[in-house]
């Protein structure tokens, strides 16, 4: 009876098997049909892919990647037809998509099995026609992270970008060098992916999800350390949480690797915060030393002088009657300052022929306080007022 129970389950398994093994031909068959029913096939392959009995063969991934190839190639026909149709480019991009992560796993298999069959001799089965195949798709399968930011999918289009980022380190392609070159298609996935990163970012603080938008601050800044945006907002998350001291952290250990121009703009922001006037402006002289035409820095520097010479007319206002002389010597102060502010801000408003107008309301205001009302009514102008 055991005997009996053993060979039914034995015969059970291997029909399991079957079943399975069965699904991957009919789902190449119905992709591969002069009418392909691609749905169906899909779902027969997603099913394979997922079975414990062919969810780890080379042959069922080769398929699924070999499904979704034939939606590539059945959207880029309709160019063809009389009279030509548009091909729908969110299929034909996600068809390229998949086919390479479907084909990118079963290479792996696909080297396992060589290596663990005798037969084989280290000879791979599927990698010829893959990479022939993904040669026709190749700026497709980066395509579809444009077509995932259009759809404001954010997150998805981060994963696709990196995985195209990926290809040139990818055994894959080791043996056709043309393919996994540095070319267009990499230079503006990394462009896009950088973009996609900033806009995931703005997403997730529009929702309020401060801990899902810090680490993504933090990857940001792990793969774009040349770029002073993912430091400067981590660094403001910083500042709101009341992490003062971190924040300089980060940004001093940021100067000491490498000094830019960004960066001390950046510290620059937070010593004005503090009213830490002279760090502040040192920082803004070392940035425009190293950029001598960094028009933030140039602006921030006006910025510093306007809010020192603020707090000196304060005192003077509070201080005159009770305090003459050491008013006196405020006024003079302030009027220094802001008479330096002026000059920066009118070099600053030439850079940008009057366009920015922060720059020109500033000057707006300091002409008026200095009862320079000439200046005041020609800035006024400009304005539009």
């Amino acid at each position: 009876m055991k005997k009996i129970i053993f060979v039914i389950a034995m015969f059970s398994a291997s029909a399991m098997v079957f079943a399975q093994a069965d699904k991957v031909k009919l789902s190449k068959k119905l992709a591969s049909s002069g009418e392909p029913d691609f749905a169906q096939a899909e779902l027969l392959i997603d099913e394979a892919c997922q079975d414990p009995s062919t969810k780890n063969l080379a042959d069922t991934w080769y398929v699924k990647g070999l499904v979704f190839a034939k939606q590539w190639v059945f959207e880029d026909d309709k160019r063809y037809l009389v009279p030509p149709e548009k091909p729908d480019v969110n299929r034909q991009t996600r068809a390229a998509y998949l086919a390479y992560q479907a084909w990118k796993k079963a290479d792996v298999l696909d080297q396992e099995e060589a290596k663990n069959n005798p037969k084989r001799k280290g000879k791979l089965k599927y990698r010829k026609d893959i990479l022939k195949d993904l040669g026709k798709m190749k700026n497709y399968i980066s395509a579809y992270g444009e077509v995932m930011i259009n759809n404001k999918e954010y997150s998805k289009a981060i994963d696709v970008y990196e995985e195209v980022l990926a290809i040139p380190s990818n055994p894959l392609f080791a043996e056709d060098e043309k393919f996994a070159s540095t070319d267009s298609m990499f230079y503006f996935a990394k462009e896009n992916h950088h973009l996609s990163l900033q806009l995931l970012y703005q997403e997730q603080m529009a929702a309020k999800d401060t801990i899902a938008a810090e680490k993504t601050l933090l990857k940001g800044r792990k793969m774009y350390e040349q770029d002073p945006y993912f430091l400067q907002m981590n660094i403001m998350h910083d500042l709101w949480a009341n992490r003062g001291e971190q924040a300089m952290a980060n940004l001093n250990e940021a100067i000491a690797k490498n000094p830019q121009p960004a960066y001390y703009l950046v510290r620059g922001q937070i010593y004005l915060i503090q009213e830490n006037f002279e760090a502040a402006r040192a920082d803004m002289n070392a940035a425009i030393e190293k950029q001598p035409d960094f028009y933030e820095a140039i602006v921030m520097l006006a910025d510093i002088d306007k809010a020192e010479a603020d707090k000196y007319f304060n005192f003077f206002m509070d201080w005159e009657m009770k305090k003459p002389s050491e008013a006196k010597t405020a006024k003079a102060k302030s009027d220094q300052l802001y008479n330096n502010a002026i000059s920066i801000y009118e070099k600053a408003r030439l850079m940008k022929n009057n366009t920015d107008d922060n720059v020109l309301r500033n000057l707006q205001q300091l002409y008026r306080k200095m009862k320079q009302y000439d200046k005041e009514k020609e800035i006024r102008a400009l304005r539009g007022f």
